[in-house]
């Protein structure tokens, strides 16, 4: 349940179990499809495909572009002119998203599960590009959320 004017807002302040709890009821609810956290590299290539964009909409940096350099929140889709190449929402800004590691792209730590991409609303030019990463312990926070993977099996 979302408070009232709120029901197009990311949802944060979720800790690792509720995530995972969630991602596991929609498994069980749709048992025909493969739903999972991002990895890093599929949250990258979402947010920019195969090319070497800085953010979705170019190499530029401009603050009016996505929810940076802000100072809360914003309903999901707000800066259409963000979409990436692929139509998805908010790749940067708004949130940072949770992903899964990649232990194929970077050298991570034994105890590092998660990493965190995309940048949130405070996040300014550095934290807003497409291949700025954050490690994650404890994915609990109000800059953080997630988006899933869906597929087919």
């Amino acid at each position: 349940n979302f408070p009232s004017g709120k029901e197009r807002f990311p949802v944060s302040n979720l800790g690792e179990n509720q995530i995972k709890d969630f991602v596991d009821k929609l498994q069980a609810q749709y048992t025909q499809l493969s739903i999972q956290l991002p990895t890093e590299r599929e949250w990258e290539y979402s947010a920019k495909g195969s090319t070497t964009l800085k953010y979705t909409w170019g190499n530029e940096y401009n603050s009016n572009m996505a929810n940076i350099e802000s100072k809360s929140l914003e309903a999901v889709g707000t800066h259409p002119q963000s979409d990436s190449i692929f139509g998805a929402s908010d790749m940067i800004g708004n949130i940072e998203e949770v992903t899964l590691i990649d232990n194929v792209n970077y050298i991570v730590q034994e105890t590092q599960l998660y990493v965190g991409r995309g940048g949130q609303y405070l996040s300014g030019k550095y934290d807003a590009r497409t291949t700025t990463r954050h490690p994650l312990f404890i994915p609990e926070s109000e800059y953080i959320g997630f988006r899933i993977v869906v597929r087919l099996k």
